[in-house]
């Protein structure tokens, strides 16, 4: 099982590309909890839950739900990110 609860996060931040894999049986991200690419060159993130995937909540902040987020600032457009959940 994975839990990141209270605003917890999972990160790849930088130049070039990265990816997040997250696999389990239940897998539940609460509270403001994050995984996020941020980077030059996109990148993928993938979960696979065999049970269930929960993503619920806020932090203290409103304005920082709960999520799986990709942004990538690229130049010359061949990158793309994806989000691919399997529950």
């Amino acid at each position: 099982d994975i839990a990141l609860n209270n605003a917890a996060g999972l990160f790849v931040v930088g130049d070039g590309s990265g990816n997040i894999r997250l696999t389990g049986r239940q897998i539940t991200l609460s509270d403001g909890s994050q995984a996020q690419i941020n980077t030059s060159q996109g990148g993928d993130i993938d979960v696979r839950a065999s049970e269930s995937l929960a993503v619920i909540g806020n932090s203290f902040n409103p304005l920082s739900p709960s999520g799986l987020f990709t942004t990538a600032s690229i130049v010359d457009g061949t990158r793309t990110s994806n989000i691919t959940i399997n529950a």
